[in-house]
């Protein structure tokens, strides 16, 4: 092969990945559905939808997430392992990311123009909370777009978001800005970016000691 030639494709190879990079920072594969629903309940782990008992000092507590690859919603699973009386909600975009390269296109697009994505599925009764534990990745440095068209559906005045993220390498305080614009009543509590249990399990530590007190 001409030297030209294979510097053209190395070339070409190199700026796919500088692409894609951002996006799969907080990603590893992906094999989500999208669903219709225009409202959906949290899901209740409990026979009684308003036993606090095992969330301390948080009260009513929804873990609302999306996730992309399954990385988050394995670490939503993990948080509602500590607050098993919390009620789990998976947000939905309403127009499904499709694979890497379309979502980093998609997610890249949306990011540059500030959007707000449609989200298929709604809360119920989002008043009944205290606390909601937000998860998703981070695309392109900060939260996906649609996380701000969620928390932009509900009033959060007097409520305390605590968020957590995946990400490689983006920490969660650099999705702060849009968490505040999008919930701006809202107090944004400590968050964790889970790339890794021991981190985690530091961050659920902290979490329970501070809400116990």
């Amino acid at each position: 092969m001409p030297t030209a030639t294979r510097a053209r494709i190395i070339a070409a190879l190199s700026t796919i990945m500088l692409t894609l990079l951002p996006l799969l920072a907080g990603c590893t594969s992906s094999n989500s559905t999208q669903t219709n629903n225009t409202t959906a309940a949290p899901q209740s782990s409990s026979g009684n939808s308003n036993d606090t008992s095992g969330n301390g000092d948080l009260g009513k507590v929804l873990i609302a997430y999306y996730s992309f690859s399954g990385n988050t919603e394995n670490v939503a699973e993990k948080v509602h392992e500590r607050f098993p009386d919390a009620d789990m909600f998976k947000i939905e975009p309403a127009e499904s990311y499709g694979n890497y390269s379309e979502a980093a296109a998609r997610a890249e697009k949306e990011h540059d123009e500030n959007a707000r994505p449609a989200v298929t599925n709604h809360v119920e009764n989002m008043d009944q909370y205290d606390t909601i534990l937000l998860g998703y990745p981070i695309w392109w440095g900060t939260a996906p777009m649609f996380i701000a068209t969620f928390l932009e559906s509900y009033d959060f005045d007097g409520k305390t978001i605590y968020p957590f993220c995946t990400s490689s390498y983006t920490p969660i305080e650099d999705s702060y800005d849009l968490l505040r614009k999008a919930a701006p009543n809202a107090t944004i509590g400590d968050g964790l970016t889970a790339n890794s249990n021991d981190a985690t399990n530091q961050w659920l530590n902290k979490l329970t000691s501070e809400t116990a007190r």
